[in-house]
């Protein structure tokens, strides 16, 4: 994926043909990733050599404090993923994002990537400064989130609730725990992407998030 395009200035079409062409002969579809911050020329060329709209979602920051502490319902048990239960979290989490059409940051679970990997919670798990954790609720896996932490900024990503369990405050006893950890770690800033007015989108806000820009997926398929 093509990510900053258009935001120091005007993009002209020879950047997007050469662009093309890389991803042509590496045999995939063109995504480019297009802040509403861009400048509008990509948009218009984008428009112009037939790309869709693929995805469509809202990028959200909360400025973190270490006075702040996030209380934890006992009802939904939070619990950071260890080597010894990651088969859980990759199966609940990657389940909540088949079956349910509004998870937040769906973007980084698309079903394409899904299809691509068995096990994407997996290769997430061991990449470096990240953690996981599963939601229970009963004793029994509900839901999953995940984040990366740069520095002083952490990004939530991966989180999904299975869809019998949802309007029970899981999505939201987890960013809590998550916002907790980020804080214990010395984090600052917190990010994460949601769909346009999902519920997801509305129970980050509930937390503090607020909106900073929106952004488009174009995809150029080729024949």
């Amino acid at each position: 994926m093509a990510l900053g395009l258009g935001l120091t200035g005007k993009v002209y079409e020879d950047e997007i043909i050469r662009l093309e062409e890389f991803f042509k002969e590496n045999k995939s579809s063109v995504k480019i990733d297009v802040s509403h911050l861009a400048d509008m020329s990509l948009t218009q060329i984008l428009m112009n050599r037939g790309y869709r709209i693929s995805d469509y979602t809202t990028m959200l920051i909360k400025p973190l404090s270490g006075k702040d502490i996030y209380k934890e319902p006992a009802d939904n048990h939070i619990q950071q993923v260890s080597e010894d239960n990651i088969d859980v979290f990759d199966k609940t989490v990657t389940k909540g994002f088949l079956e349910n059409s509004d998870a937040s940051d769906s973007s980084i679970y698309t079903k394409e990537v899904i299809d691509s990997s068995d096990n994407i919670s997996k290769i997430f798990f061991h990449q470096p400064n990240t953690a996981c954790f599963t939601a229970y609720r009963n004793n029994e896996p509900v839901g999953g989130g995940g984040m990366v932490i740069n520095k002083d900024t952490v990004f939530f990503i991966g989180t999904s609730t299975l869809p019998e369990h949802r309007n029970l405050g899981i999505q939201t006893d987890l960013l809590k725990r998550r916002l907790n950890h980020s804080i214990s770690k010395g984090c600052n800033l917190a990010m994460t992407i949601t769909f346009p007015g999902s519920v997801s989108q509305h129970n980050v806000e509930k937390l503090g998030f607020q909106v900073v820009y929106g952004r488009i997926i174009f995809t150029k398929d080729f024949l």
